[in-house]
């Protein structure tokens, strides 16, 4: 058992076992930098004050810094653990390759969403490995706005940086698995890695740092790294310019939906977006006191954020998969009973649609996922197999219109009535795009 670290105090000379809780666990830049500061009372540390600050200030930026970089990390794992988008049937490492064997068996649909399968690995290396590969552009997205938020009191610039790893520890690869012939083989070497560089201004001279959230696919465990030992020992070549790290948890998504105005990969980017903004509530909750305190009350404070974090997009998941589906019912009275039954039945259909996508607003977040709110209505004793296809407010419909209406903020009614009709109905309701109502 080892004991507690001691030291002489920095005022007086007197052994002791308090360390300066400022400066305690920040990370070393250069070998050797950091130094144990120990105090034997209140007294003397207040005494050393001034010619401490500089050196505790620099190191508790430090220590702020690698903390941020550990809650970004964590929130990333924990959102990917609960959001995987790979249907994997094994994983295993031969040589210097870990392979991930995808069970996907049709291509032309998005994979299935769900819980990570942490029964195919015991190993937390290959565990990680799994969770970011080829996951550089959403962890920066999920956590901009995390991390800019935690080191507002710390001066400091960060950019994305494009990074060819010449040295990883393993190369993770996904291969076909034994019922999906038509995967394509792809590694993570075939693409450049994205880390970030982050300028941290001390008392008198500037550090530049590596914040890697998803080294884990080559191996790297290690999350926040000084620049230069990262890039030499990992024999890393500048694959492009720096760029901005001023993202929305979506960033990724967006380039996505418009590049493609069809299609899967469109589809895959939209099935996503509820719970990245999902996850983006969730940081809207999240203090900077998360990072202070013991070492120890940090790890304590971290797990309760795992778990929080965890359960916060569990409880949503089915939401997300299946849309929103339920009754909207609808009674009008008025003297327009001489319109034709057709044009009743429309107009009867478009306020079941107003109330339909008001109720179903909480689950749709892009004007494209208007074109998916449907309503299938029952007047009287007929029963009618007519759909309506909510169009995009842009074009001239009164459909769109209203839709743009109900997806205003407070705008959830349960019910819509019309003093102008003479029309009672209901109508079963669902909303969310086809590819996240399968079972």
């Amino acid at each position: 058992m080892s004991s507690s670290p001691s030291g002489s105090c920095a005022k007086c000379g007197k052994h002791t076992s308090l360390q300066c809780a400022g400066c305690k666990g920040a990370p070393e830049y250069f070998p050797g930098d950091v130094k144990s500061i120990f105090y034997c009372s209140i007294a003397c540390q207040r005494a050393h004050r001034m010619i401490h600050k500089p050196d505790c200030m620099s190191m508790t930026r430090r220590k702020k810094l690698l903390r941020t970089a550990i809650v970004a990390k964590e929130a990333f794992l924990v959102y990917r653990a609960v959001e995987y988008d790979l249907e994997l049937s094994k994983i295993e490492r031969r040589g210097e390759t870990l392979y991930l064997s995808d069970n996907q068996k049709n291509l032309d649909i998005p994979p299935r969403r769900g819980p990570f399968p942490e029964h195919l690995t015991a190993n937390p290396v290959y565990r990680e490995a799994a969770l970011t590969w080829f996951q550089c552009n959403a962890a920066h997205a999920l956590s901009s706005r995390l991390i800019n938020k935690l080191l507002t009191d710390v001066p400091c610039a960060i950019e994305m940086f494009l990074l060819r790893i010449g040295k990883p520890h393993f190369i993770t690869q996904v291969i076909p698995g034994p019922d999906s012939p038509n995967i394509p083989s792809l590694d993570a070497s075939t693409m450049p890695h994205s880390v970030l560089k982050v300028d941290l201004q001390l008392s008198s001279f500037t550090e530049s740092w590596i914040v890697d959230l998803t080294g884990a696919r080559y191996g790297f465990q290690e999350v926040l790294v000084p620049f230069l030992k990262y890039t030499e020992n990992k024999e890393c070549e500048l694959a492009g310019p720096p760029e901005s790290f001023d993202l929305t948890q979506t960033h990724d998504l967006n380039i996505l939906i418009e590049e493609y105005p069809s299609g899967v990969r469109r589809a895959i980017a939209c099935a996503e977006r509820p719970a990245r903004l999902r996850f983006a509530a969730f940081v809207d909750t999240i203090d900077k006191k998360i990072l202070e305190g013991s070492l120890g009350e940090f790890e304590n404070k971290l797990s309760v954020f795992r778990l929080a974090l965890r359960q916060h997009m569990s409880n949503n998941t089915q939401r997300y998969k299946t849309g929103y589906s339920g009754k909207v019912h609808l009674e009008t009275s008025g003297a327009l009973n001489h319109i034709t039954h057709d044009s009743r039945m429309m107009i009867l259909m478009f306020f079941l649609t107003l109330a339909a996508t008001a109720l179903a607003a909480p689950s749709l977040h892009t004007r494209e996922d208007l074109k998916y709110v449907r309503v299938t209505v029952q007047q009287h004793r007929i029963t009618t197999k007519k759909q309506i296809v909510v169009k995009d407010s842009s074009t001239e419909d009164i459909f769109g219109s209203a839709c743009s209406n109900a997806l205003k903020p407070g705008f959830l009614p349960t019910s819509v009535s019309s003093q102008m009709l003479g029309l009672t109905g209901e109508g079963n309701i669902t909303a969310g795009p086809p590819y996240l109502q399968r079972p």
